[in-house]
């Protein structure tokens, strides 16, 4: 599996979930069919929507499109568990789930990545 890069990633206040994103994922469906990803995923603004897609650009119709959703987890995190979650709000849940092991991987962007890492 590889990162084959963002869209939609360049907000400016007034652009947010324009023509990207969970809202329109149709943008993130066409990405994956032109570079050949095995899978994509579209989230909002906030990152508490998601909708994935598969390696054709399908969306794959479940539970967790337009909403996040979680199952019983086990703490510690034994299998793969992995969180979503972008922007300064999110910090401190990001830095309890990790601290408490409910997950042991993490999807986010790269400032709230080095807000998280930040003592």
């Amino acid at each position: 599996m590889s990162v084959r890069g963002p869209l939609g990633v360049t907000p400016d206040g007034t652009n947010i979930n324009q023509d990207c994103g969970s809202t329109s994922p149709q943008v993130m469906c066409n990405r994956v069919r032109e570079v050949r990803a095995d899978f994509g995923i579209a989230l909002d603004g906030d990152a508490d929507r998601v909708v994935m897609a598969d390696e054709q650009g399908r969306i794959i119709d479940g539970g967790t499109n337009r909403r996040l959703t979680s199952i019983p987890l086990q703490v510690p995190a034994e299998a793969v568990t992995v969180g979503a979650a972008v922007g300064r709000a999110k910090v401190a849940a990001i830095r309890a789930a990790l601290k408490g092991r409910l997950i042991n991987g993490l999807i986010t962007d790269e400032a709230t990545a080095g807000a998280v890492l930040k003592p």
